[in-house]
């Protein structure tokens, strides 16, 4: 006999029962128990007619690939920290269904250690793919297959089992300096208003490229700024001469950056390694050590230290959604640190003649 039930790990009803001493425990996608009764005794007639095969290795009329995946994106979309996240999410997805179809992978529970195994190579060599760009791409289906795993459409998850690539050493992001900022500015031609914003404001680079005139507030000096990496706006304080540098005048519309600003985010990165390309050309023309977009927000968090900025207030001025973050992006002033030494080595000193 066949019932559905609840379990406290999910807010689906799932179907049980047991044929020929073989048990068939299946979630049934609702959370409805009248409509779980009803796939319920749909699938009751299904064993009837057709025999448990279609119920075997996990799978049951209703979980096919991309109908579980289509399922999974709608329950995720309300609880994504924001629309950038959910649409990379769904591009990943979406990646993984098209691999999945053209080899012949149509249920989740055909899914194996090897079937991963093979999407990581595509990615890699078909692809072409950066080591880092594959990593994070199974580690959004990884996160996918623990849902699965918690609502009883997987055993296990496979992606836990398979050896990721190494991740090439990149050069870390270093800290700007005045000799640095000198040389950009005035000779950025063009980009120059963009490095000053970024220069200023420590916003990542795609968000500064899709900053409006409307974003302004001149009475209050402020830029409201939406944060697509966590979905959130804020308003950040902004100079006087950022103001002027802009052009920021009442009544002025439209991006700020028409060149760089784009509704996908995609093209805005794809725009904005034509002015990291810029600034990397200025640096090697000048004899001066690689950087980056983002060696614009470690250097305005720098700066902010040098200056007496709590770390709680670079935290806020950064937009990071823990202090632990900002620790990252905190570098050491080899000269501060010399002349706090000096002096405490002044003060040993001192202390040893007066014994």
């Amino acid at each position: 006999m066949s019932r559905v039930y609840k379990q406290k790990r999910s807010h689906y009803y799932f179907y049980d029962t047991v044929i020929d001493g073989i048990r068939i425990r299946r979630s049934t996608h609702q959370t409805n128990k009248k409509l779980a009764d009803e796939v319920r005794l749909k699938w009751d007639q299904d064993i009837v007619k057709y025999g448990i095969s279609q119920f075997q290795r996990g799978t049951t009329p209703e979980s096919k690939l991309d109908g579980v995946c289509v399922d999974y994106l709608n329950r995720i979309k309300p609880i994504c920290p924001s629309s950038d996240r959910f649409n990379q999410t769904k591009r990943t997805v979406n990646r993984f269904i098209e691999f999945c179809a053209a080899n012949s992978i149509l249920t989740p529970m055909d899914i194996t250690k090897q079937i991963i195994e093979a999407f990581i190579r595509h990615l890699s060599v078909g692809d072409k793919l950066a080591s880092k760009t594959v990593r994070n791409i199974i580690q959004i289906i990884s996160q996918m297959f623990n849902d699965w795993v918690g609502m009883d459409i997987m055993q296990k998850n496979p992606c836990l089992y398979v050896k990721l690539p190494k991740q090439r050493q990149v050069r870390e992001n270093r800290v700007l300096t005045a000799e640095d900022i000198n040389i950009i500015l005035n000779d950025s031609s063009n980009w120059r208003s963009y490095y000053l914003v970024l220069l200023e404001t420590g916003l990542r680079a795609g968000d500064a490229a899709c900053i409006f005139y409307e974003d302004f507030d001149l009475q209050s000096k402020l830029l409201k700024v939406r944060i697509s990496k966590i979905g959130k706006v804020y308003n950040l304080s902004v100079s006087d001469r950022l103001i002027e540098d802009l052009d920021i005048v009442a009544g002025k519309k439209g991006p700020v950056f028409p060149k760089l600003y784009n509704t996908d985010p995609q093209k805005v990165n794809d725009r904005t390694a034509i002015s990291r390309k810029h600034l990397q050309k200025i640096l090697h023309q000048n004899q001066r050590p690689h950087a980056t977009l983002h060696s614009f927000r470690h250097t305005f968090n720098h700066l902010l230290s040098l200056s007496g900025v709590s770390m709680s207030d670079r935290q806020i001025l950064l937009a990071h959604s823990s202090t632990n973050t900002t620790k990252i992006y905190s570098h050491p002033d080899q000269n501060l640190q010399k002349s706090i030494i000096n002096a405490l080595s002044q003060t040993i000193r001192e202390l040893e003649k007066s014994t």
